[in-house]
């Protein structure tokens, strides 16, 4: 999901209930600043306990108007959990 003033993205891609949350936690953000990151997190957590939010690295970014960028990680990383 995309704003104007910043982008979103999901992990897994594939849980619409996250993204569902997510989105209405992002709809409430009125201006980015360094705490939105921090705070969309406390706020996720509070459903989803391992919950991660990372900040795009600005080496990532190719032209630095873009909007800001941050992940979003329901289990607090990419990669699946581990099947033991």
């Amino acid at each position: 999901m995309e704003t104007a003033r910043f982008q979103v993205n999901t992990f897994p891609s594939d849980d619409e209930e996250l993204a569902r949350y997510v989105a209405e936690l992002v709809s409430a953000v009125s201006e980015v600043s360094d705490s939105v990151v921090a705070w969309l997190e406390s706020a996720l957590r509070e459903r989803y306990p391992q919950a991660a939010v990372a900040e795009r690295s600005e080496l990532a970014d190719m032209f630095p108007t873009e909007p800001l960028t941050v992940y979003v990680y329901r289990d607090g990383s990419p990669l699946p959990a581990s099947r033991d």
